[in-house]
């Protein structure tokens, strides 16, 4: 008599074994976390268009500004499963040729009707810091 062979065959092993990650992970939904880079694109998209409104923001400060972006990125509080994330990050922008730094917090929620998460950010901090250096602060 032959043993009886109980291993699965490789290819279903490993779509049980993705199955299982997916379940365990929440795979494939639409909740953005904060080091995301979609999350990091719509933080940006967010501050830039407050900014982008600001009296003498065309005149003044776009023309002297480079490259904007975040880096140090955390999460200070999670409900992954609500899809609610509360972030810090630093905003660093060039500003006449030097690399400017603000922190800032946002938070990331997730909506359930929309199926996306969407960004909430403080811009207070970076619009101030625009204007302080472009006073010469």
């Amino acid at each position: 008599m032959q043993p009886i062979n109980t291993s699965m065959p490789k290819p279903i092993a490993a779509i049980v074994a993705l199955s299982l990650a997916c379940g365990l992970t929440a795979c494939g939904n639409n909740h953005l976390t904060c080091n995301d880079d979609e999350a990091k694109k719509e933080v940006l998209e967010v501050i830039h268009s407050h900014i982008d409104k600001v009296g003498g923001f065309d005149s003044r400060i776009k023309p002297h500004l480079g490259k904007r972006y975040l880096s140090n990125v955390s999460t200070t509080e999670s409900d992954k499963e609500l899809g609610r994330y509360s972030c810090t990050a630093t905003y660093n922008y060039e500003f006449k040729k030097k690399t400017r730094t603000v922190q800032i917090s946002y938070e990331l929620k997730y909506l359930e009707d929309q199926k996306k998460s969407q960004a909430s950010v403080s811009v207070q901090p970076v619009k101030t810091d625009y204007f302080v250096a472009d006073a010469g602060g």
